[in-house]
């Protein structure tokens, strides 16, 4: 499954294309997690992206990136493309789909790994055990789908990620694939008339395989 344990709220465009310059303007958004009780594991979670609206592309293109760091143990990095085509289906009803083509790089440090064979009663640890982690990282292509719908100061959205159902091992077995990822998303724009303040609360469902995750979260601006 995805390794990913930060938010949802500033960082849709990772889990739906169609996000891609929804606001028009250009935007930068950048996060960074840490997890307690986590100090001295290093598990941490980083991600930047950057998308706006191009008129010459009739929709919104953005560029994103994260990394998830599982100690000193595994790191997770992900980067991707993103383009949606805007179109209008009413006359307060806008609709975007998009497309994102991806990579995933897995890492493990299999000189921090300890396994059982790896420990001698008399001599403590003592390495080269049998059943080692591939010390190379795992280079995958990756490809998602979605769209949004956005009515008044309405926008929903769903998706569908890891279309290409990636191996993350060396080993080709059907438990080492990726689930395909299902994200329902929904945020209502409460920002004053003035248009000083932008509010923006969502909230989103996101499945994959067996797990089942719900996030709450609001942008301010």
């Amino acid at each position: 499954q995805d390794t990913w344990y930060g938010s949802v709220s500033g960082m849709q465009m990772m889990y739906n294309p169609a996000f891609a310059g929804l606001r028009e303007a250009p935007s930068v958004n950048l996060s960074a997690f840490t997890f307690l009780p986590g100090k001295g594991f290093n598990l941490r979670s980083v991600y930047a992206s950057y998308d706006a609206y191009y008129s010459g592309l009739h929709g919104g293109a953005g560029v994103w990136l994260s990394d998830d760091i599982s100690g000193e143990v595994m790191n997770d990095l992900r980067g991707g493309l993103s383009y949606s085509y805007h179109f209008r289906a009413g006359r307060n009803t806008f609709v975007t789909a998009g497309l994102t083509a991806s990579f995933i790089s897995r890492g493990i440090r299999s000189g921090s790994i300890i396994l059982p064979d790896d420990i001698d009663p008399f001599r403590g640890i003592t390495g080269g055990g049998a059943g080692y982690a591939n010390p190379g990282a795992i280079n995958r292509f990756d490809l998602g789908t979605g769209f949004t719908v956005t009515t008044g100061p309405w926008t929903g959205g769903v998706s569908v990620m890891h279309l290409t159902r990636p191996l993350l091992s060396d080993e080709e077995t059907e438990y080492n694939r990726l689930d395909r990822l299902f994200s329902l998303t929904a945020a209502v724009d409460l920002s004053p008339r003035s248009g000083d303040l932008s509010l923006l609360p969502s909230a989103a469902v996101i499945v994959q395989g067996s797990e089942f995750r719900i996030y709450l979260g609001s942008e301010a601006s």
